[in-house]
């Protein structure tokens, strides 16, 4: 298949991502020259390069026997990166049929679109996917650090998905701006850095059910998902 021909043939898909995003990214393997995921097996710990890599959330510890849920990575790579496909909901003739509908509104009332080439916005977004991809990188690596230092794949990519949601809140005001990274740069130093993983699980444990966090000296909405049910902290490498 060429570029061409996969752009041709995926443009015209829209609001089906579980029913496309499978064959999507086998593709998308096959266009680019890599391997395509291997076959899940029905052993967690072998699956190293799987669609639907499932990973179990701790629930809840109360009572006799921990409570426990599923979850699916859309793609998982162990060591590598772990991709949560989305798709949008218009395909081409949907969005021109859109667009003609919104031509007798008022500027305020329309839609905003993405930044244009060359304009101080563009150069903005284009940074933000430098960044992005810097951090990925990075997270990469320690993924693997913290693998083979003896950490289990599923509870280090909980680990790592958890701080990430973290930053993300911050930058996005659900936390104080600059609380949490302001306490990583705090415990940073040889005497506090040993206490980090304390701080993050009693910092995530408070995010899972609400109230004053003393990491953050901040009251904190209640993150209702599942994310923080199980807190667990990884020591620095």
């Amino acid at each position: 298949m060429t570029y061409p021909e996969f752009d041709a043939c995926w443009k015209q898909s829209g609001g089906a991502e579980r029913a496309n995003y499978g064959l999507f990214l086998h593709e998308l393997c096959a266009l680019i020259g890599v391997p395509a995921p291997d076959p899940t097996t029905d052993n967690p710990a072998e699956d190293a390069y799987v669609l639907e890599r499932a990973v179990t959330f701790l629930d809840s510890i109360t009572g006799p026997t921990p409570k426990t849920s599923t979850g699916r990575i859309d793609l998982y790579k162990r060591g590598c990166f772990v991709l949560e496909t989305k798709q949008g909901t218009d395909t081409p003739d949907q969005q021109k049929k859109a667009d003609l509908l919104e031509l007798g509104l008022p500027p305020e009332k329309r839609r905003k679109g993405h930044a244009l080439r060359g304009t101080p916005k563009w150069e903005q977004m284009m940074q933000a996917a430098r960044v992005t991809r810097e951090l990925a990188g990075y997270l990469a690596g320690v993924s693997a650090q913290l693998e083979r230092a003896g950490h289990p794949a599923d509870v280090v990519a909980q680990f790592l998905m958890r701080y990430l949601f973290t930053m993300f809140s911050e930058d996005s005001d659900l936390i104080p701006k600059t609380a949490f990274t302001g306490m990583l740069r705090q415990y940073s130093t040889p005497e506090l850095l040993p206490f980090l993983p304390n701080v993050l699980q009693n910092l995530w444990e408070r995010m899972d059910k609400g109230g004053f966090s003393s990491e953050l000296k901040a009251n904190l909405m209640q993150f209702n998902g599942k994310l923080f049910h199980d807190a667990t902290a990884l020591p620095p490498i």
